[in-house]
């Protein structure tokens, strides 16, 4: 019996035989931004240049909104 191990990347599941490779393509992977809307104060008002609260699309097509 001959023992194999993988090292799977965990975004597109490719499966690599060095841990390193996996580690590489997970690096490369760009996540998609779901944001669908972003809630501002304005820059006269605050100097935060992040947003209040933002919505976002979830995969089954619910839209969530978070807020800080």
């Amino acid at each position: 019996m001959t023992e194999k191990r993988l090292y799977m990347c965990d975004i597109c599941k490719t499966e690599y035989a060095h841990p390193e490779d996996a580690h590489a393509c997970e690096a490369y992977h760009v996540q998609p931004k779901m944001a669908t809307k972003a809630v501002y104060n304005p820059r006269k008002l605050s100097n935060d240049p992040y947003p209040l609260k933002i919505t976002i699309i979830m995969e089954d097509g619910k839209q969530i909104q978070y807020r800080r």
